[in-house]
């Protein structure tokens, strides 16, 4: 069974048009075409890891795939905070995990269109050479 706030937030994805996939640990992900910065129109998986708690607190951060950046520590983005993703959800290792939090969460009205904006936000700030 799916919990009430990972069912909202599936619906949502849905009735924005896209086609949503629950996999192990509840990771959701769908087709997404990047809309802007330097990888617009790039075609690409956009997922998140158990995003159970939603609409109270955001998904963490996003998850691509194929991996766009190297994988790297630290806490500088756009280039830094890139992480692999758990091999229980992941076991190809196609996937990467962007450590970008969602800084005014409870100032928006905490829908899913919010948060794909924060994430558009994150591709448009990506340097011209990736």
């Amino acid at each position: 069974m799916i919990p009430m706030a990972l069912d909202d937030f599936i619906t949502q994805l849905r009735e924005l048009g896209y086609d949503p996939a629950v996999g192990p640990k509840n990771f959701v992900s769908f087709n997404y075409e990047i809309l802007i910065g330097p990888l617009r129109g790039k075609q690409i998986g956009l997922g998140f890891q158990d995003p159970s708690q939603f609409p109270l607190n955001p998904p963490g951060g996003p998850c691509v795939s194929p991996r766009l950046l190297p994988l790297r520590g630290g806490s500088a983005p756009p280039l830094e905070g890139v992480h692999a993703i758990d091999p229980a959800v992941d076991p190809s290792g196609e996937w990467e995990y962007w450590s970008r939090p969602f800084h005014g969460w409870d100032k928006t009205s905490r829908r899913v269109t919010d948060y794909l904006a924060h994430v558009n936000t994150l591709f448009d700030r990506l340097p011209d050479d990736v």
